[in-house]
């Protein structure tokens, strides 16, 4: 009976860690990411193209971030989902965003680690996940986004 019980409880901890969705993000790269985020959702082409070289630095520096990870953490934070729809808005951030998005994406797809992590992102930012994984397999990134939002 021991025996039986032990082997549910590791099965039912094996299973709670299987579905926690973590953010894989250091807290220096979450400050970069909110940084680009936020800047980007603020700020006019004009003051964007002033802070040019400060955005491309911080996206340097989270360049090696999976955009899972990113897109959980910018749509978890109010701010930055605000800022988001304020990107949105704008035909020349949004396609910013898109194009350096959009490979990244392309590439988690590809290896079949953004099908593995789709669930338990879907779940963590309360999005229907078959929306999600629709987009996923038709590569449509842009609506992929606007899902999350």
């Amino acid at each position: 009976m021991f025996k039986w019980l032990g082997i549910h409880l590791v099965l039912g901890i094996m299973m709670f860690q299987l579905s926690a969705f973590e953010i894989k993000m250091s807290e220096t790269e979450k400050r970069g990411a909110y940084q680009i985020i936020k800047t980007m959702g603020d700020y006019n082409i004009v003051g964007l193209l002033l802070r040019q070289r400060e955005l491309r630095r911080l996206g340097k520096m989270i360049d090696h971030v999976p955009p899972i990870y990113f897109l959980a953490y910018v749509f978890s934070d109010p701010v930055l989902k605000s800022s988001m729809r304020r990107i949105r808005e704008n035909y020349f951030k949004w396609t910013t965003f898109l194009d350096g998005l959009s490979p990244k994406m392309d590439e988690m797809a590809r290896s079949g680690s953004l099908y593995q992590e789709l669930p338990y992102f879907a779940d963590f930012l309360r999005v229907n996940y078959d929306n999600l994984y629709e987009r996923c397999r038709q590569h449509d990134w842009e609506e992929f986004v606007k899902q999350l939002m």
